[in-house]
């Protein structure tokens, strides 16, 4: 991300599925996802989908 964009984002809010390889008790998922964080140096939110709730509109 540019600097321009950096300052154009105050949170980044990723959509995710609740399932086994993105779960929150996945360590790995959780490490890379900190890792990502600490690049951007810009806040993320993981926001889960509910079980068996389609993502397709």
């Amino acid at each position: 991300m540019t600097p321009e964009q950096k300052q154009d984002n105050e949170l980044i809010q990723i959509k995710v599925d609740n399932g086994a390889e993105s779960s929150g008790v996945r360590t790995q998922f959780l490490k890379r996802m900190l890792e990502f964080v600490d690049i951007l140096n810009i806040p993320i939110q993981l926001v889960y989908y509910p079980p068996y709730h389609s993502k397709i509109p």
